[in-house]
């Protein structure tokens, strides 16, 4: 909630900041070499229930982001090949 008081985010937004660093800590939670097989599905669960939580237009924004990632090129070599094609 602190990042989001910093970023001036108030109402949903701020709600919505909070819940993907809950998300990221969880996730580096479970992460964890000490964490035991107990623990982490303790917090595999708190970690889904947090993603279900998100509202709708995070999902749509989330799942564009994806979508446009997986449609660019993984490099800059990629890139060139792909205008001037493989020849020398």
């Amino acid at each position: 909630m602190r990042e989001a008081a910093h970023m001036g985010l108030e109402g949903p937004e701020a709600d919505e900041v909070a819940r993907e660093a809950r998300i990221t800590a969880l996730g580096m939670l479970i992460k964890s070499p000490t964490a035991s097989p107990l623990w982490r599905r303790v917090v595999w669960r708190e970690e889904q229930a947090e993603i279900k939580a998100r509202t709708p237009n995070r999902i749509a924004v989330m799942e564009l982001a994806l979508m446009e990632s997986l449609c660019q090129p993984k490099s800059e070599a990629a890139q060139l090949s792909r205008l001037f094609g493989d020849h020398e």
